[in-house]
């Protein structure tokens, strides 16, 4: 869907190149993509205990779906959630964009500044 205020196309659309889908998505067609998501994974007899949404931009209805799947955990850009209890630990994710030139150097600034912040 269509993001709903500036921020949201700023982040979905922009900073994500339109990757942000599950932070817009109902709880049903969340519940769809999660669910195809793990039938595929059991076919192929592989483990799923945690689930990060494309660009960790992750809205309601994508948290309701989560609550209703066997899966433990799920990471956003600056924390790893518990699903059953809501408990957060701080985890920043550490990310850069090699897209095109703004992107790089908006990337090596932000890394920097993190690398500070960090230490």
């Amino acid at each position: 869907p269509a993001p709903y205020t500036p921020l949201e196309w700023l982040r979905r659309r922009v900073l994500t190149a339109s990757e942000g889908e599950f932070s817009a998505l109902t709880r049903y067609e969340a519940e769809a993509r999660i669910g195809a998501g793990l039938r595929m994974f059991a076919r192929l007899g592989w483990n799923a205990t945690g689930f990060v949404a494309p660009a960790w931009l992750l809205g309601d209805g994508a948290r309701a779906a989560l609550a209703q799947t066997p899966l433990r955990y799920t990471s956003t850009h600056g924390a790893l959630e518990w699903i059953a209890d809501g408990r957060r630990v701080p985890a920043p994710a550490i990310a850069a964009s090699a897209r095109s030139a703004w992107r790089r150097w908006t990337s090596r600034q932000w890394l920097r500044m993190a690398r500070t912040t960090m230490r």
